[in-house]
């Protein structure tokens, strides 16, 4: 899936906007935000977090989008 991405409202969530939709991303995230990527790996289910936006994505590889 290919989008950009943000921080989240609260403090250590980084967020990947998509053009329809918002996913809180758990992995190691080095890129800025503003950077356009593609990550691979799976939404995760019942997960918790203090996050508070979007479905929760398992990040498997980030790279930047073409």
């Amino acid at each position: 899936m290919t989008g950009v991405l943000a921080d989240g409202v609260e403090s250590g969530c980084r967020l990947l906007r998509t053009d329809g939709e918002t996913f809180v991303l758990s992995g190691n995230v080095t890129q800025e935000n503003g950077t356009r990527v593609t990550v691979t790996g799976r939404i995760a289910e019942n997960v918790m977090s203090f996050c508070m936006q979007g479905r929760h994505f398992a990040i498997e590889s980030i790279r930047p989008a073409n």
